[in-house]
């Protein structure tokens, strides 16, 4: 969620205390709740601040309550309709809650104010289904494309991925493909990525992570039974897969995680070499691994103390698996597997979140890919064999009650109905799946990568 509206003038930031709000909120993730604390009195000293609310929102948003933080949004665009960021954030969080209709309505009062905002226009896109050529929305998207052709345009590169993506819902592959090109070179331009950094993380990883240090480094962690990993490459089906294990009543859905990159942060304290991962692995002790799986299982068990299975879904974990093992040995790990090209074109069509900057060129999306191969290949090679279990997402759209019982056998769970009914299942949802996991499963994605074969030379090269 970007930050595009400045609160109506800087009085109201130093006589409500909101500038200390905004650098509290930025420069202390880590204290998050000292900050809502903080908002929470301002906001009560200053009930009519709109600002106020939006900070408090956002807060609660991060800190994992959508639900409160969409009741402060709301209150926030009740008092400023014009306040873009508000009306964004709302209709995010309620997409993230499963208010699809509701989210919708939220673009569309905001597009009465500001018809041309590129970002609201790319939000409702990833809501809705484009059906005819004459749809308003495709319209209003082809007249703002070809208006603004400034490439420095703020929210071009997601007017761009609205644009092909309707082209893309129409069958029009060919004018999608050229309006994806377009918007993944103008995001490109902005991102400061080298891929040999992922090969040689790679390199890394699998040079400490031989198969004597993970034999003998097993069963030494925390004996907890409670983390269930779903790994992968992004748009692999990891949010299907949470989504149908957290249909089940005994399993919470987390979503995607933080609390590994944390608890590995701590390596370098617990070894002689000040090393961190992978180097800092072979430095630590059998006390040392299971303070560690405990101080991951303690965090997790904050979230819903009295969940019997709690999915931690971020797909980078699969660099993790190895020291998820030595630390947790009784934890699940689910390896999420797809068409290798449908994974990386998938990848190619959307607009991410910070963090995923190698999948906005073909070449560059293969060459990860082939690393995280790479990865995989090394931890089916040194990991027990019934460690990590895997699963297609072909095979969960063919056969979803059988792939469903496969899942919750591997992960110690009694069959339950409600998993087959995944997309009636009310938790949020804060992923690019965000609008599929709320439908009934379909099989459109599988070869998809087919409708755009003459495009793709460069990526079926990469991938090989």
């Amino acid at each position: 969620m970007d930050e595009r509206v400045e609160p109506r003038g800087r009085g109201d930031l130093d006589r409500h205390g909101w500038r200390g709000e905004f650098g509290a909120a930025r420069a202390a993730p880590g204290r998050l709740a000292d900050a809502i604390d903080a908002c929470r009195r301002s906001v009560t000293l200053a009930p009519d601040v709109a600002i106020g609310h939006r900070w408090l929102g956002r807060l609660l948003w991060e800190s994992g309550l959508p639900a409160d933080a969409r009741n402060c949004l709301e209150r926030a665009v009740a008092l400023r309709p014009e306040d873009l960021t508000a009306s964004q954030m709302l209709g995010f969080v309620c997409a993230e809650l499963g208010e699809i209709v509701r989210a919708e309505a939220v673009y569309r009062a905001a597009l009465e104010l500001a018809p041309n905002d590129a970002v609201i226009r790319y939000e409702l896109s990833r809501l809705k289904t484009f059906e005819t050529r004459d749809d308003p929305d495709l319209q209003m998207l082809e007249e703002l494309a070809s208006s603004v052709s400034d490439p420095a345009t703020p929210g071009r590169d997601a007017l761009l991925f609205a644009l092909a993506k309707a082209y893309d819902d129409l069958g029009d592959y060919d004018r999608a493909f050229e309006a994806f090109q377009a918007a993944n070179a103008l995001h490109r331009v902005g991102l400061d990525y080298d891929p040999a950094t992922a090969e040689r993380a790679a390199d890394a990883l699998i040079g400490a992570f031989d198969e004597a240090l993970v034999e003998r480094s097993s069963g030494l962690g925390c004996p907890s039974e409670r983390p269930v990993f779903i790994v992968g490459m992004p748009r692999s089906g990891t949010t299907l897969v949470e989504q149908i294990l957290a249909s089940h009543p005994d399993v919470h859905g987390a979503g995607e995680l933080h609390e590994l990159e944390v608890v590995a942060g701590a390596v370098p304290v617990m070894n002689a070499g000040r090393l961190p991962l992978p180097e800092g692995m072979a430095g630590l002790g059998a006390r040392d691994l299971a303070q560690l799986g405990e101080l991951y299982d303690g965090r997790l068990g904050r979230l819903v103390p009295e969940a019997l299975r709690i999915t931690d879904k971020m797909p980078s974990n699969f660099y993790y698996i190895g020291f998820i093992h030595a630390i947790l040995p009784n934890a699940r790990i689910i390896h999420c597997v797809r068409d290798p090209l449908d994974t990386c074109l998938s990848c190619y069509m959307t607009l991410f979140s910070p963090g995923s900057s190698w999948s906005y060129d073909l070449r560059e999306v293969g060459r990860y890919y082939r690393s995280y191969d790479r990865v995989m290949a090394h931890w089916r090679l040194v990991l027990p064999e019934a460690r990590m279990f895997e699963v297609r997402y072909e095979d969960v759209v063919s056969d979803l009650e059988g792939q469903a019982r496969r899942l919750l056998d591997h992960c110690g769970l009694e069959w339950d109905d409600a998993c087959l009914a995944f997309h009636l299942t009310k938790r949020p949802v804060r992923t690019a799946s965000v609008a599929q996991v709320r439908r009934p499963l379909y099989a459109g994605s599988v070869g998809r990568w087919r409708r755009y074969e003459r495009h793709l030379g460069v990526l079926i090269s990469e991938v090989g």
